[in-house]
């Protein structure tokens, strides 16, 4: 038996091959993605592997660049210094200075403070072309058994690919501390050396200068014998040594052992700071 016919078809007949050209644009689209993808990630892979290169080479430079600079100032070598500082450092530290005046003046601040030597560094702060590093180290002689450790951080830029330093080394709170304690100790055994000296001298007027206020009374209350005997040399002493600084406030309790004619004698002498500057005031015997 004849089946009855449907209805007629309409429109236009079907491509048979669309679904794949849809299909083929998916996959294309999804490739493309992917490979886009893997070369981001290439990308910056290459860039984190050439910045882990560079760093331990910038970190290096640095520490290079330190330890040039302290050889350089304390060899009292300007050309070399100014080679590894900036510009405007050069124009505002060393502009009028001439290399015998500054080689001068680095051979005494070495005598009198001793030769520092970086012995390790903390990891470089770097930012674009400028840097900042902590470093730790000791001075050699001078006052340097007086501080001890010593902690500074500097300041450097990249300029040209080099290095130079910008910001000059500043000490920690501590080590500014010990420092300053220092720097207070040989201003008080350069006022008793003084003392020692115009005494001899046996000059009242620069003895009456060496001294407090306090004691300046009492040098000028003395009668002319009296200032005789205390000038006569068989009076006068030296200081053999130093033994101990303590600092109370504004004053110090030096304990020094004088040596006399007669012999050697423990002392203990109270020095007050008077308008920023140490001066002898007290003087009490302790062993002798």
């Amino acid at each position: 038996m004849t089946q009855p016919n449907g209805p007629e078809p309409t429109g236009t007949p079907a491509d048979p091959t669309a679904a794949v050209r849809v299909g083929r644009r998916k996959v294309l689209a999804i490739l493309a993605t992917v490979v886009v993808v893997i070369l981001a990630v290439a990308i910056v892979g290459a860039l984190l592997v050439g910045s882990s290169d560079d760093r331990p080479s910038a970190d290096s430079a640095i520490r290079e660049t330190v330890d040039d600079f302290y050889t350089f100032v304390q060899d009292g070598d300007l050309d070399k210094t100014k080679s590894v500082v900036c510009q405007q450092v050069v124009d505002i530290r060393y502009r009028e200075i001439t290399a015998p005046q500054f080689a001068a003046r680095e051979k005494l601040a070495v005598t009198e403070e001793g030769r520092f030597v970086v012995e390790s560094y903390d990891e470089p702060n770097i930012s674009g072309d400028r840097a900042t590093v902590t470093f730790t180290g000791r001075r050699s002689g001078g006052a340097g058994d007086e501080i001890g450790t010593e902690r500074f951080t500097i300041g450097l830029r990249n300029t040209d690919d080099r290095w130079q330093v910008c910001k000059f080394p500043e000490p920690d709170e501590e080590t500014r501390q010990k420092m300053q304690l220092a720097d207070d100790k040989a201003e008080v055994r350069a006022a008793l050396d003084q003392y020692y000296e115009v005494a001899n001298e046996g000059k009242q007027r620069d003895v009456v200068f060496a001294v407090c206020v306090e004691l300046q009374s009492a040098l000028l209350s003395l009668s002319p014998e009296e200032w005789a005997e205390m000038v006569d040399p068989q009076n006068v002493a030296t200081i053999e040594s130093i033994d101990d600084i303590q600092f109370v406030g504004e004053s110090a309790k030096v304990t020094l052992t004088e040596k006399t004619a007669s012999g050697s004698t423990v002392v203990l002498w109270t020095v007050n700071r008077e308008l920023s500057l140490w001066k002898p005031c007290k003087i009490q015997v302790v062993e002798g």
